[in-house]
């Protein structure tokens, strides 16, 4: 019997919002321990700075900081090819519906009255989104 995978679109944009505010605390994380430690290079003799394990451990720091930014920014450069294989229609109610999180009764009829279909139309067009981008993930 065949596995079968269908990529979870929903859950996939679910991740949106922590993921930006996870890389907005890791960005002023890394700026925070990039400041920490340094030498004062305007005096004449060097002077300042950290031992040498405490450097060793900033280091591992920083550089395990930037690993999770890397792999946020992966996600979101997914999140932008996925929505790029989308028209103009498309995009807009998935970002709304996804990536805002509108999806109440209420938040559906505002982005039928935004694109102007029915909220009939909108349940469609999110279903066939689904399927675009499922299709666009199985060819990754």
């Amino acid at each position: 019997m065949k596995d079968y995978y269908q990529f979870d679109v929903d859950g996939f944009f679910r991740d949106y919002k922590p993921n930006k505010r996870k890389l907005r605390d890791l960005e002023w994380d890394l700026a925070q321990a990039c400041s920490q430690g340094g030498m004062d290079y305007a005096k004449p003799k060097v002077t300042g700075g950290l031992p040498s394990s405490q450097v060793e451990q900033a280091v591992e720091r920083i550089a395990d900081i930037r690993a999770k930014i890397d792999d946020l920014n992966e996600y979101f450069a997914r999140v932008d090819k996925f929505l790029n294989c989308l028209d103009s229609t498309e995009k807009t109610i998935a970002e709304y519906y996804f990536i805002k999180g509108m999806r109440n009764h209420f938040a559906v009829q505002e982005i039928a009255y935004k694109v102007h279909v029915s909220r009939a139309s909108v349940y469609r067009i999110i279903r066939k989104i689904r399927e675009k981008i499922r299709r666009y993930a199985e060819k990754e």
